[in-house]
């Protein structure tokens, strides 16, 4: 979400209540024609309204509250999972539930995840299983999925431009041809500076890659070869989810659900605890001290730490030390 109307209503307050005129040259009224008292409350208003947009619904991103507001509906939230998000290639698990939901785009393994998540909302039994599809396949879901990843976004709600200047007119005191006037003026300065800061970007992308191509083996197209090559061996390692209906195990399978015929199955039944510990991405966490001396320097590693990728999203991590001395 891009909050840029609701920052254009707050500079607009401020800048009546500050000084009368806008960044972009448009005259809102001298300082003394504005009730600074209304001007306060315009400005809460603002901050109460924004507050409510930029609220996020607890069914984006957890996946417990997403499976409730699907209901119990085995096809529902097989259907949610496989037209929602979106396939990409990597192996093991790296985002797990909570991050395929935040992303909308994950693996067959963690997307089999989240669905596992869904049905845990109802009670119901899951459990992973692990196969290999052929290479052909393969390579048609990678093309499909280049062609869909860009799709794969979460849905936010977006400010009405029409609310702030609601607010800004009838609490604020602003004339409407002036909030008009000021807010396509700022919308002009934004577009002109974000538009200098990409090409900004741009000129240090290139830099980022003359530097690193150099280091690369082989001509652009055999490195893009190479590279379609691994994210085919990456998707034929697939995963996929079976549900307990009765006595009965369901296959589930989002990723292959008109190719199941093209896997095979290597693997008996997993938990999702059960998943082996080199399926997952890790980090890792290192301190490393370095001691001068007049001739040496030496170096020693008094902290390291590894943990999984998936288990890091959402949460904040930080490092502190006191001194003995």
């Amino acid at each position: 979400m891009a909050p840029r109307t609701f920052t254009v209503g707050l500079i607009a307050v401020f800048s009546i209540f500050a000084s009368g005129h806008a960044m972009a040259g448009q005259s809102l009224g001298e300082p003394g024609s504005i009730d600074r008292t209304r001007a306060v409350a315009a400005t809460r208003a603002l901050i109460d309204y924004m507050t409510e947009v930029a609220a996020i619904p607890a069914e984006e991103i957890q996946p417990k509250a997403l499976g409730a507001s699907l209901g119990s509906d085995p096809e529902a939230l097989f259907s949610w999972v496989r037209d929602n998000t979106s396939l990409v290639a990597y192996r093991g698990t790296l985002r797990g539930a909570d991050g395929v939901l935040i992303d909308r785009v994950g693996n067959s393994l963690d997307r089999s995840l989240l669905l596992a998540a869904l049905f845990d909302a109802h009670g119901v039994k899951t459990r992973l299983m692990r196969g290999r599809i052929d290479a052909e396949a393969a390579g048609e879901m990678l093309a499909e999925s280049t062609q869909q990843w860009a799709d794969a976004q979460v849905e936010t709600r977006a400010e009405d431009p029409i609310a702030i200047k609601r607010i800004l007119v009838e609490q604020a005191g602003i004339s409407a041809d002036s909030v008009d006037r000021y807010m396509t003026g700022l919308e002009e300065a934004r577009a002109a500076t974000a538009s200098e800061a990409q090409g900004r970007l741009g000129a240090v992308g290139a830099a980022v890659a003359d530097m690193a191509l150099p280091e690369a083996e082989g001509t652009p197209e055999e490195r893009m070869a190479a590279e379609t090559a691994a994210q085919i061996a990456d998707l034929r390692d697939h995963w996929w989810l079976q549900y307990q209906v009765g006595g009965a195990w369901v296959d589930a399978d989002v990723t292959l659900p008109e190719r199941g015929k093209r896997r095979t199955k290597d693997s008996a039944p997993l938990a999702r605890d059960k998943i082996p510990l080199d399926q997952f991405h890790a980090v890792t966490f290192r301190v490393t001290v370095e001691a001068m001396t007049e001739t040496e320097s030496t170096q020693a590693v008094v902290l390291e730490t590894k943990l999984a990728a998936r288990d890091l999203i959402g949460r904040t991590l930080s490092l502190s030390h006191q001194p003995l001395e």
